[in-house]
């Protein structure tokens, strides 16, 4: 990972990756600049540690590009993975958990060349009571990402596992190819990253990509999916 102080350069990076986040549309100028003063830009390799709640201060992440593995444990445990976020999304403003929440959230760089956003949680905080109005943007945002992220665990955990793997299959290709059905896409996933996300066994996960090799939905290769039917996928999540 680079760290380089922050440059006229990071600045204008920041300001132009959080100009595209919905929630921050009604900030003005001054508002935003006040956030970034505290502001860190990273780039992170695949793999690398980008944030553990409880693990240091309260940060808030803007994810710019890229995605981020979404992890889970107790405290001192080792993360288990549950679901990728990519792009405009902000994660971690509920700030420090308290001492009694045994609940950790971890994130790790999915992709080489993750750039992240790492906003103060307290100036973040501060700016939108000091500035109520901002909230009108801030809070329906906030909703609309928890009800996806709820949404999405629900596809992964509850059905069949036949359905519940092409509905994460079709998710992910869309954080990384949007919802152009004509495209063959890589998706860097491993069987264990699955079987972990789906609650199942690594068996169970190779058996139904089997399965969707023999209907040309998705070649497997080492560590990797390659998609190439979307559509197709796109049905058999939905329980078609």
């Amino acid at each position: 990972m680079n760290s380089t102080e922050k440059s006229a350069q990071d600045m204008a990076l920041l300001l132009q990756g959080l100009g595209t986040f919905q929630a921050f549309a009604p900030w003005s100028a001054a508002a935003l600049r006040e956030l970034l003063r505290s502001a860190r830009l990273r780039r992170y390799d695949r793999g690398a540690p980008v944030h553990r709640e409880g693990g240091g201060g309260a940060e808030a992440l803007a994810v710019l590009s890229g995605c981020l593995m979404m992890g889970w444990s107790g405290l001192g445990g080792e993360p288990l993975s549950l679901t990728l976020v990519g792009p405009g999304t902000l994660a971690g403003i509920g700030g420090v958990p308290e001492p009694h929440d045994e609940t950790r959230y971890a994130y790790h760089a999915h992709d080489d060349g993750t750039l992240v956003a790492h906003l103060s949680a307290p100036a973040l905080l501060g700016i939108l009571d000091a500035e109520p109005p901002l909230w009108r943007g801030m809070a329906p945002f906030l909703l609309r990402q928890q009800r996806a992220l709820l949404a999405t665990l629900l596809h992964q955990l509850s059905g069949p596992v036949r359905q519940r793997l092409a509905a994460t299959l079709t998710r992910f290709s869309q954080i990384h190819g949007g919802n152009d059905t004509t495209r063959t896409l890589r998706l860097r996933l491993s069987q264990e990253d699955l079987a972990a996300m789906l609650q199942v066994t690594r068996q169970s996960i190779n058996r139904e990509m089997r399965a969707f090799e023999q209907r040309g939905l998705v070649n497997s290769e080492y560590g990797s999916v390659i998609v190439r039917n979307l559509a197709a996928l796109r049905a058999l999540g939905h329980g078609a």
